[in-house]
Formats: structure tokens, C-alpha cells, sequence
């Protein structure tokens, strides 16, 4: 082929001999260490979703008593993000599991920090403080089991500026989690949150977009996708923002977060009547909330970006 090269690679499940995924990538030999990073970024981004879907098939067929702790995590993953609440109250029970199983395994301490902050963000709690300390302390025990774990380190930094408004010390973890996982699709994604809520718009879309690069088939992607839309939204671009919040919707209707942000973006667009809709839809699947209450946890930094949301959201129709 001259000075083209092809690399043949391929994923095969040791037990049963499947493949997995496989794929080809052409390039010019004179450009190889060129070739090399899109290799590397496409492997990262394809990889992880299978491996991870696999691993929790195989999880599933296990009989609960030869189930060990990073079983339990996988699926505590399944239930913790879809987003209804059964199947998420679940999700706790495994993960306690999965810390008795073993102590010393940070992504169940990691997971079940997680779990506290969306029951806050999905309005499932009946103490937004108890919560919130609860989402810290687990954690921070993640971090200090594995202060090298990225996603460890990135869900302490959002549980940090996202409930606890602290978001200098978040920014840091955040920060030390992109160092110690650069490939952590989800370390950059909640990276962006961070950035958003600080008004450093411009990084938290170029953050967000990575993250959506690093994991494009992921079966989370309606999580990375509303959160590329808050980026947009606090870039002032609420065109964007809206089309990922719709992207996002279609994937996980049940994702609260989401249906808050796309409703004030359509306000800010002046689609007026969809934007009610969307309020309807919140309301049908959060009938108790109020912004008088959701003022507390509303993540943005400035005064004034929180005030103007929350505006929008009531100009959209949910009550006060």
C-alpha cells in the first residue's frame, strides 16, 4: 500500500472466545504518531461502554451468593441510572453489599456518594443536608482508599460544589481527577458541571465536548449530554443547549435534572409553549416539587445566573 499503513484490532472475550468489538484504522506511515492518539482515543471510547456492558451480563447470570464486590457495583451502575425510583432504591441495598464484601474497594464507596447526590438531584430526599453530608463522607472514603481513582476523585468534586456549594475544593478535585484519569470520560463530564456553576463557560463546553468524544456509544450518554447542555447554557448559548437537553430527554425522559435545565433554556428562547410542556412533564414525574425548595440546592455560583434560572423556570410554569 505504499505509505499506508492498516492496523487490524479487535476485542475478544477470554472465556468465550466472542469478539466483542472490533474495528480498522488506515493512516500515512509518515504520520503515524498522528494516528497513533486517534487509535488510542477511539479504542478509549469504544472499549469502556462494551467492557462495562459485558461485565455486567456476565454479573447478571452469577448466582447472588458467588456475587463478590465488583459485581455488586455493576449492578448497582444499571439501577442507579435509569433514572426510576424502584430499580434506584435498589441500587443502594448492592452497594452496601458490595462495601461488607470488601472495605476496601473504592468505586462501591465511590458509587454509593453517587447515589445520595441523585437522590437529591432527582427530589427523592427528605433532608437535602443529611443527604448531601452522607454523599461527602462516602466519598471522601473513596478517595482516601484510592487517591489515584479518577472517578473517585471526580465525584467527590462535584459532590463538593454540585450539594455543598464548595466549589473551589471541588474545582480542585476535579482537577486532580483529569491529571489521574485523562481518559476518564466521566472525570471530564463532571469536570464541565464544575466549570458551569463557576461561570468559566467556555471551559466547561470544551470539557463537556470531550467527555461525549471520549464516550460517544456510551449507554449513560443521556447524563453526558445534559450536562453538555447546562455547559451550553451557561456559554449563553441556549440553541445548543437545548438540543442536547432534547437529545438527552429522548434517551432518559425520567432524568429531572435534564427536564430543569431544558425547560429554562426553551424560556430563554422564547418557545414559550414547550417549554410548559416540559414544565408538565417535570411536574408529572416530580409532582411535589417547588422552586422555593430547589433555590437551595440550584448550583449556580453567581446571584444573579441563579435568580435569572430560576425565573425561567417559573415563567415556564412550575410553582413556587
Amino acid at each position: 500500500m505504499g505509505g499506508r499503513i492498516r492496523i487490524n484490532a479487535d476485542l475478544t472475550d477470554a472465556e468465550s472466545g466472542a469478539i466483542i468489538w472490533a474495528d480498522r484504522h488506515d493512516g500515512d506511515v509518515t504520520d503515524l504518531f498522528s494516528l497513533q492518539d486517534r487509535i488510542s482515543l477511539q479504542v478509549a471510547a469504544t472499549l469502556a461502554p462494551n467492557i462495562r456492558q459485558q461485565e455486567l451480563k456476565r454479573a447478571l447470570r452469577k448466582h447472588p451468593d458467588n456475587m463478590d464486590a465488583y459485581d455488586l457495583v455493576l449492578q448497582a451502575i444499571d439501577l442507579l441510572y435509569r433514572m426510576e425510583y424502584r430499580p434506584f432504591s435498589g441500587a443502594r441495598g448492592l452497594l452496601q453489599q458490595a462495601r461488607v464484601a470488601d472495605e476496601n474497594y473504592a468505586p462501591a464507596w465511590t458509587y454509593a456518594a453517587q447515589w445520595h447526590t441523585f437522590r437529591i438531584g432527582q427530589g427523592w430526599t427528605v433532608d437535602i443536608g443529611a443527604d448531601s453530608a452522607e454523599a461527602e463522607r462516602l466519598a471522601t472514603m473513596a478517595v482516601e482508599l484510592d487517591r489515584n481513582d479518577a472517578t473517585a476523585l471526580a465525584v467527590c468534586g462535584h459532590a463538593r460544589s454540585f450539594l455543598l456549594h464548595d466549589y473551589d475544593a471541588g474545582a480542585q478535585l476535579l482537577d486532580r481527577a483529569l491529571q489521574e484519569g485523562p481518559s476518564c470520560a466521566l472525570a471530564w463530564n463532571l469536570a464541565s458541571c464544575t466549570s458551569s456553576y463557576r461561570g468559566e463557560a467556555a471551559q466547561a463546553v470544551e470539557r463537556a465536548e470531550h467527555s461525549l468524544r471520549l464516550s460517544p456509544r456510551d449507554p449513560l450518554a443521556f447524563f453526558y449530554l445534559c450536562n453538555a447542555g447546562i455547559a451550553h447554557y451557561a456559554n449563553g448559548d441556549y440553541g445548543k443547549s437545548v438540543a442536547f437537553a432534547r437529545r438527552a430527554a429522548g434517551q432518559k425522559r425520567t432524568f429531572r435534572a435534564n427536564l430543569r435545565m431544558l425547560a429554562a433554556g426553551l424560556i430563554a428562547l422564547g418557545q414559550i409553549e414547550e417549554a410548559r410542556a416540559t414544565a408538565a412533564t417535570l411536574m408529572e414525574v416530580h409532582p411535589d416539587f417547588r422552586l422555593g425548595r430547589y433555590r437551595e440546592l440550584c448550583p449556580w455560583q453567581d446571584g444573579g445566573m441563579r435568580e435569572t434560572f430560576i425565573g425561567r423556570l417559573h415563567e415556564a410554569g412550575l410553582p413556587a
